[in-house]
Formats: structure tokens, sequence, C-alpha cells
């Protein structure tokens, strides 16, 4: 009886240890809101640089889909590499959380559908690991083995992406030099509380005060 019973002991002990741990890597609201923060400053230093470029540029990208899409580079990443992926968008370190977090953030919602896709030239070898992460916790269409040189390529990326890239050329676009390619893609599907009149549009510069 004592044997079981130190068993049984010993055996709740390590799960609940087990379970502490866990529970600790799970993402809280507060993980969730730094995340939040982050996405927005990394948007704002990455807006700085390209504005500096060219002032006078009619410049949009989306702050989330930007911080995504790096993400999904930064979970490929090891040493050095990682270090400064780490640091330029502070990415939350544990992994755990980090998945979590671009899971819940990702995953279709009733009004908004929200999907990445990769596509990896056929001059990389990738770890299996890799791509299993990117379609469970990213929701991303992984495709490796592509050469983007082909023209067939070109049109199935351009079908794929809802023909965001039907504005460039194949020439342009993609070349012998192209090694990947990852689109992140939003469909809305709700309708605005406050609808606003298209005759209210101006056709003109937009600044803010």
């Amino acid at each position: 009886m004592k044997i079981i019973k130190f068993f049984i002991a010993g055996y709740i002990l390590i799960f609940a240890s087990a379970f502490n741990v866990f529970a600790q890597n799970i993402a809280s609201d507060e993980d969730f809101y730094r995340a939040a923060e982050s996405s927005n400053y990394s948007a704002i230093a990455f807006y700085k640089i390209i504005e500096r470029r060219d002032d006078k540029a009619n410049i949009y990208f989306s702050p989330y889909a930007l911080y995504a899409a790096c993400s999904i580079l930064f979970e490929g990443t090891t040493g050095k590499t990682y270090d400064n992926f780490l640091n330029a968008f502070d990415f939350p370190d544990d992994l755990v959380k980090r998945r979590e977090i671009f899971a819940s953030w990702i995953k279709s919602k009733e009004k908004a559908v929200i999907k990445n896709y990769f596509w990896l030239s056929n001059n990389y070898q990738y770890l299996n690991a890799y791509k299993r992460v990117l379609e469970k916790y990213y929701f991303a269409d992984f495709n490796a083995k592509i050469n983007f040189t082909k023209k067939s390529v070109f049109n199935k990326i351009n079908k794929k992406i809802g023909g965001i890239g039907a504005r460039l050329s194949q020439e342009n676009a993609f070349g012998e030099n192209a090694q990947a390619v990852l689109a992140n893609v939003v469909n809305f599907y709700g309708k605005w509380k406050e609808p606003f009149e298209k005759t209210e549009n101006l056709d003109e510069d937009f600044y803010l005060s």
C-alpha cells in the first residue's frame, strides 16, 4: 500500500509541475497587448525609414501584415539573425506564447479571413518542422521547390493572392534572383458601423495634421 501511495503522490507531483510549466507558457492579455504594441512601433519605425528615402511618395502598408510576415521569417532563424529580428520587432521570445498569439490573430473570424502564402525556391532545402509550424500556427499555404522564372508560377501566385500582383510584369516581379515570396492577404466581409458616402471622397493628397 505504501508503495502505491508513494507512486500516486509522485505522479501527482510530476503532473502538477508539468501543468505549472505549461500554464506559465500560456499567453496572457498582457502578452497580447505587448505584441500589438510591438507591431505598431515596428511599423512606425519602418515607415520612418522608407519615408526618408522619398518624403513625397504615397506610402501605404499594413502594420499587421508586416509584423506577421516578419514573424514567419523569424520562425526560421537562429543565432545572430534571430537576435537581430528579436531586437528589430520585439517579438515574444517565448515560442509557445508567440505562436499562440499569432494563431489567435490569424485564425479566421466571422467577418474576416487572413491567409498567408509562402513560396520557396527550388534552390533551398527546408526543415519539415518549419513547414509544420507555418501551417499550424500561421495557417500558411506552404509551397516549396518553386521555379520563379516560369510564367505559369507568376500567374499562379497572382491568382492565389487575388490579383494583387497583376499590375506587375513578370520581368520586374520575379527573376533568376528570386528565392522566396511571402504574401499576407486579408479579406473583410463585414459592414461599416457608420458607412461613408462615396460623394464625400476627394481626389487629392492625404495628410495627417
